[in-house]
């Protein structure tokens, strides 16, 4: 994405693994050299391709070198964010994040 901006919904990209109830499913991103993953209900994984999809989020603020998310609930109590909200380096995000279409 070239132009990243509060307000924005977007698609984070998931490497997607097994969970433990056949009704979820572990997302996990790669950023920075570490691993970092959350446990969702499958239906909140769209555009599943194999192991790979996209989590919805929308864009709550950029500051220097970072960009927050809101991310889905069934993030919250994963390592990827602990409050409903994901912090990532906005290089990563300007290479990686998606713009959601999607009304």
């Amino acid at each position: 994405m070239d132009s990243i901006e509060a307000g924005q919904r977007v698609k984070i990209p998931v490497h997607l693994l097994t969970a433990p109830f056949p009704d979820q499913i572990v997302a996990m991103i790669r950023f920075d050299g570490k691993n970092v993953s959350g446990i969702l209900d499958r239906d909140e994984v769209i555009d599943v391709s194999g192991q790979s999809g996209f989590v919805r989020a929308e864009i709550i603020a950029i500051k220097a070198d970072t960009v927050t998310l809101a991310v889905p609930k069934g993030l919250s109590a994963g390592t990827f964010s602990r409050n409903g909200r994901a912090v990532l380096p906005l290089a990563w995000a300007r290479e990686n994040l998606v713009l959601d279409s999607a009304p």
